[in-house]
């Protein structure tokens, strides 16, 4: 959830993206937290929950993407860096929308970009 959080406010504090637009809320257990995105900044967040030795385990991944902009952001809960992959084509478009790559359901809890499109941040 840190990373989530961190995530957001790096996106939020780069120039030229000012604060606005709704308040989503997204729920990981029985934790809430709140984060307002940038003016034109979509997130795509994907989950896992599973078990072991009684302990709930919660793989994630999370996308970001200005919609003025070319790159997709993501990270997942078993990386430490901040990944990105741009494509000219993506200008105007947010990270849900169709022919936009980014992390989805399978890839939740990734680890390994080498070999990918995907370059550090």
């Amino acid at each position: 959830m840190k990373k989530v959080i961190a995530l957001i406010a790096a996106l939020a504090a780069m120039p030229a993206m000012a604060f606005a637009g709704n308040i989503p809320t997204k729920t990981m257990g029985d934790k809430d937290f709140t984060f307002k995105p940038s003016t034109n900044v979509s997130v795509s967040y994907f989950t896992t929950g599973g078990t072991s030795t009684g302990v709930v385990n919660t793989d994630y991944a999370v996308n970001t993407k200005n919609s003025s902009g070319n790159r997709v952001f993501t990270s997942t809960n078993n990386t430490s860096n901040i990944w990105y992959i741009e494509k000219d084509e993506w200008k105007g478009k947010t990270v849900s929308d169709s022919g936009v790559t980014a992390l989805g359901t399978g890839d939740v809890g990734k680890s390994d970009f080498s070999g990918t499109e995907w370059k550090s941040q």
